[in-house]
């Protein structure tokens, strides 16, 4: 979303700065209610556009060139307005303690806030060196990073922190010699305010350059446009090599891009300490059918994090797959001690116990997976399925009635339903049942052969052979039921 939350910001941003230069008044406030939508869909978009009031005062400083007196002596109200504006923002994102907010996010990760803070110093700087030289060797969905545990471990923090230092002081020289180069410096520094400062997200991402590089480019463009202005031909062969540069760069990290596994793969490939890139590359060869492989990957994921739960519950997946349903008991259990909250380890133990015969146990671990989502559309069916098979038909009822209540044209279940009201004399209920299935998945044939036996039921033969003849089921249907039916539907 970062890519649609930077365009929208952008728009917002020049919208702003076009009404703030034009002097048809009408005109001005089009703009003005452009940039308001813009900023409503960035934000909507993404966090990350909630600096856009700040980046609108800092505009009106240093595009505009006024002094900060004067700026703030002539613009209070508006600046007032923005910083409200900017509060609101955070308020609505972090609620009425923010404080809190922020901190609980740190329960969950492996690093402290003084950890982050100290650790997003050196992303800082790579993310600087990644602008700078973006090859597809260094770019990477997923960096791992050392966690600095204080200013000189590793030393690079501290040697990050002066490098950061050093160009805030030099765009704060830079003010009344050239705004345009402390705009764009302050631009690069401040779009990573949100997202690489003291909120506990992800150590490092790509993609949260998208905003701050905006800055680097503006100023790159600007060097070669006013810098090298007296040579007219350096600034054209520089700007030509650097977009033939990263065309083709472009052109060979697509290729990564192709699809999931090569996506992933490359991932794993750069960075051999990703748990998650195992994990993935375990996901697709399983969905693949190539259960073998999948093991493999979601043992290496677990080779580098035994806690992850996921991996667990996937390979267990993949053993029950296998046919190996002891190991995938293991893992399920194993998936369920580490995260306690999550059903699909006590839905997909279900499955497993109840092939193994054990029903009641099957039956347990479904309630289970219930309790724990009472949305879980799936544990609710296969909760139906086994209580049927095991001759509790009227809990079976309550647990299909529930399935249908949160997924109204499940197929399966509308279809088992209405078997089950046909089999006790319901059989208008049972009959709009069977409808809703076909209408829930027409490329299934289980209602089409019970609605045919429920009209036969009825003697209601003209019904029984426009669904027999009108669909793509007809042999299927047909071999369910007697010769002389077939024969006098085809008279």
């Amino acid at each position: 979303m970062n890519s649609l939350a930077t365009m929208f910001y952008l728009m917002a941003l020049l919208a702003y700065l076009y009404g703030r230069v034009n002097n048809n008044k009408s005109q001005s406030y089009i703009c003005y209610l452009i940039s308001l939508a813009g900023f409503v869909f960035a934000i909507s978009s993404k966090e990350i556009a909630a600096i856009l009031p700040v980046t609108i005062i800092m505009s009106e400083w240093l595009i505009f060139n006024q002094s900060f007196k004067q700026f703030t002596r002539t613009n209070l109200s508006k600046v007032l307005l923005l910083v409200c504006v900017s509060i609101l923002v955070a308020l609505v994102f972090l609620g009425e303690n923010p404080v809190d907010r922020i901190l609980v996010d740190y329960i969950y990760r492996n690093f402290s806030l003084g950890e982050r803070l100290l650790t997003e110093l050196r992303v800082v700087v790579f993310y600087v060196s990644l602008v700078i030289f973006p090859l597809p060797s260094r770019l990477n969905l997923i960096h791992e990073f050392e966690i600095s545990q204080s200013l000189f471990q590793p030393v690079t923090t501290i040697l990050s922190l002066m490098l950061i230092i050093s160009a805030l002081f030099f765009a704060i020289r830079m003010v009344n010699k050239n705004k345009i180069v402390t705009f764009c410096i302050f631009w690069f520094f401040l779009h990573l305010l949100i997202e690489s400062s003291f909120i506990g997200l992800e150590i490092i991402f790509e993609h949260r350059l998208y905003l701050p590089m905006v800055g680097l480019s503006l100023l790159l463009s600007y060097v070669l446009n006013e810098v090298l202005y007296q040579n007219k031909i350096l600034p054209r062969v520089i700007s030509i090599v650097l977009v033939i540069s990263l065309a083709v760069g472009t052109i060979v990290r697509n290729q990564t891009w192709a699809s999931e596994e090569t996506l992933w793969m490359d991932v794993a490939s750069k960075n051999q300490s990703s748990y998650r890139a195992f994990y993935n590359l375990g996901n697709i060869k399983t969905d693949s059918g190539k259960i073998g492989e999948a093991i493999e990957y979601y043992q290496q994921a677990l080779s580098i994090n035994p806690a992850y739960s996921n991996a667990h519950n996937n390979l267990g997946i993949a053993f029950n797959k296998q046919g190996n349903i002891q190991m995938a008991i293991f893992h399920y259990k194993i998936a369920m001690t580490l995260n306690p909250t999550d059903a699909f380890p006590n839905f997909n133990l279900a499955i497993a116990l109840d092939s193994l015969g054990r029903k009641e146990d099957a039956i347990f671990e479904n309630k289970a997976a219930i309790n724990k989502n009472p949305l879980y559309t799936a544990a609710y069916y296969n909760l139906a399925n086994i209580l049927e098979r095991s001759g509790e038909t009227n809990e079976a009822k309550f647990y299909y009635e529930k399935t249908i209540q949160l997924e109204p044209f499940h197929a399966r279940a509308n279809n088992n339903l209405g078997i089950l009201l046909a089999e006790v004399g319901e059989l208008d209920a049972a009959e709009e049942k069977f409808h809703i299935a076909i209408e829930g998945d027409p490329g299934f044939s289980g209602p089409y052969l019970n609605l045919t036996k429920l009209y036969l039921a009825q003697d209601n033969m003209q019904a029984a052979c426009v669904i027999l003849k009108s669909n793509k089921f007809t042999e299927e249907i047909a071999s369910e039921l007697s010769a002389d039916i077939i024969t006098l539907c085809n008279d």
